[in-house]
């Protein structure tokens, strides 16, 4: 069996979940599959398409760059959503799982100005999620949640100060829209840390090197590796299986359950240590890659039972955010793969 990669690689860095129950049952959840943006009018219509019953979400506003945010519990992403080329309200959605632990997907909608948004619930339970965004009459939100960044890198960055300031959706004149403008594919976005992943041929960074936050202290850098030692050999000579499931190629059965089996026994060990104040977002950064592998190496053993291509191409995607993860904390760390 072969599959093409899609055009734009599904990094399903956003399908990581990290919860301590097991991943195989959370594969069934409903899905968040499709995102489509109309403009009708004066108002933009953004309709988000799900394989199951939707909950009703939780959602919020942020500003600078201006953008609201609905939360989904139990739900997971299975698209990143597009980009909107040239309207003059929306500049695109965003889809990303917010919390692994417990499960919760967050759709953004990145504004061009702080316009009024209405949330259409009437098709929830058709797996139908619309919202409005323009000219549009008693925009409502349905609830709050806590004031915290979305889980996708800004479309530009954000200003150094004031700090980005939360508040729930109010009602409000919007200044008026003009021109027509459809969805399109999303542009792939860069990983959101302000230090890229490797690339081939890019020398990797000085040991003690971190993202974007100055150097790591030789003290915290060398105790941690101390700490992980074990557990982060085991994890990288699991870097050529994750390569495969990323190609789309087949491994043999009983290769990916020791895959499966291994990711969950690293997990546990590397849950266990409690690293250096300042090395806990690259010690997160290898936690959520063992999870990634864990759901890869369980995807692609149901593809090869059910010859499911679309499983296929979710088992390559989270491999290559499983990848991803582990090249950040190795270049975080200034180590050698």
């Amino acid at each position: 069996m072969s599959v093409s990669r899609p055009a734009t690689l599904v990094l399903l860095v956003t399908l990581l979940l990290a919860s301590d129950g097991p991943l195989q049952a959370q594969t069934s959840a409903v899905r968040l599959r499709g995102v489509e943006i109309a403009r009708e009018g004066s108002v933009v219509v953004v309709t988000v398409e799900a394989t199951g019953p939707l909950p009703t979400p939780l959602a919020g506003r942020v500003d600078g760059p201006p953008r609201v945010f609905f939360d989904f519990p139990g739900i997971i992403p299975a698209t990143r959503g597009v980009r909107s080329p040239g309207d003059p309200s929306v500049r695109g959605v965003r889809v990303a799982l917010h919390s692994g632990d417990p499960l919760i997907t967050r759709v953004v909608i990145d504004l061009v100005r702080p316009d009024p948004v209405r949330l259409e619930p009437d098709r929830l339970a058709e797996g139908r999620f619309q919202v409005l965004v323009g000219e549009v009459t008693a925009p409502v939100v349905i609830g709050e949640i806590p004031a915290d960044l979305p889980p996708a890198p800004e479309p530009t960055p954000p200003p150094a100060s004031p700090p980005p300031k939360t508040e729930t959706l109010a009602p409000g004149s919007p200044p008026p829209v003009s021109e027509k403008a459809t969805s399109g594919p999303a542009a792939p976005p860069k990983p959101a840390s302000a230090s890229p992943a490797p690339t081939s041929g890019a020398s990797p960074p000085a040991p003690g090197a971190s993202n974007g936050a100055g150097a790591l202290p030789a003290r915290d850098l060398e105790r941690y590796r101390a700490q992980i030692a074990d557990g982060f050999g085991r994890l990288l000579a699991l870097r050529p299986l994750l390569t495969t499931i990323d190609q789309f190629a087949s491994p043999p059965p009983d290769e990916l359950q020791m895959g499966v089996e291994e990711f969950e026994r690293v997990r546990r060990v590397m849950s266990e240590v409690d690293p250096p104040l300042s090395l806990r977002p690259t010690h997160d950064l290898l936690v959520r890659a063992c999870a990634l592998g864990t759901m890869a190496t369980r995807l692609r053993a149901e593809a090869n039972r059910t010859s499911d291509i679309g499983q296929v191409r979710n088992a390559g995607s989270a491999a290559a955010g499983a990848r991803m993860l582990l090249d950040r904390a190795c270049a975080e760390m200034g180590c050698d793969r």
